[in-house]
């Protein structure tokens, strides 16, 4: 009598389980901090409150090889989507290419100040799930070659006078160990 229940205890199990994922996945969540604020979070880290467009300094930093994928997803109550500052050059050169999105990149508007737009693209923003889902196959060592992200809207237009391009929400792929 007791089998049936086992077996279906395994089956349940099995079922519900779900693999880690493997050390060519990556994924970055948009979502809010314990103080509401909006964030990039991957793998125990938090985009820091305030970084620089065009710098890849003090930003979110994720650590990838050339084959991994870097999947972008919307886990808070808001919404996010990802603005590359280098898209076009970047997809030009073999950086990186989209794997999967639900909404295709797209040319900025002028609501992204301080962007440029003859590189920038976005995929527009998403309420929930996947945003876009990135292979990363020909970046090269340094900081200085990073794929840097921000969040749209988040990132859009900074608050600060003295410091036009600060934003929240910034982020850069870089080549690990380099």
């Amino acid at each position: 009598m007791r089998l049936p229940v086992i077996t279906l205890s395994l089956f349940a199990m099995s079922t519900l389980f779900v693999p880690p994922a493997t050390a060519g996945d990556h994924l970055v969540e948009g979502t809010e901090d314990a103080q509401q604020n909006n964030v990039w979070k991957s793998n125990g880290s938090v985009s820091p409150p305030v970084a620089a467009l065009g710098d890849p300094t003090n930003r979110l930093r994720i650590a990838v090889a050339n084959g991994d994928t870097v999947t972008f997803r919307v886990t808070g109550a808001r919404k996010h989507g990802v603005v590359f500052e280098n898209a076009k050059k970047e997809i030009q050169n073999n950086v990186w290419s989209v794997k999967t999105t639900p909404n295709p990149l797209k040319d900025i508007d002028s609501t992204f100040k301080d962007f440029d737009p003859a590189q920038a693209s976005t995929t527009g923003p998403v309420q929930s799930g996947d945003i876009i889902v990135i292979t990363v196959s020909g970046l090269k060592p340094g900081d200085a070659n990073g794929i840097l992200f921000g969040c749209d809207p988040h990132s859009k237009k900074g608050n600060d006078q003295q410091h036009p391009k600060n934003r929240s929400m910034l982020g850069v792929i870089v080549l690990q160990g380099k």
